[in-house]
């Protein structure tokens, strides 16, 4: 679920830009940056714990997830 609820959706397109963002981005510091920008957007019950020592895949498999509880909203 989303922490702030904002009208149309914008919370849900937000996070999307950002998602769309972190899968583009080649720095895995800067993967991680955004990942933590996306998480302070959710509710901290549907936050992803975010280390600074994720693989891309790890990221990769984060990303999805959240992009799956955005398509149940």
């Amino acid at each position: 679920m989303l922490k702030h609820q904002l009208p149309h959706g914008k919370t849900s397109d937000i996070i999307s830009q950002l998602v769309e963002s972190c899968r583009k981005e080649t720095s895995k510091d800067k993967r991680v940056d955004i990942l933590n920008q996306i998480n302070s957007n959710l509710l901290k019950s549907d936050q992803i714990k975010v280390s600074s020592k994720l693989t891309d895949e790890e990221v990769e498999f984060a990303l999805s997830r959240i992009e799956e509880n955005l398509s149940l909203l």
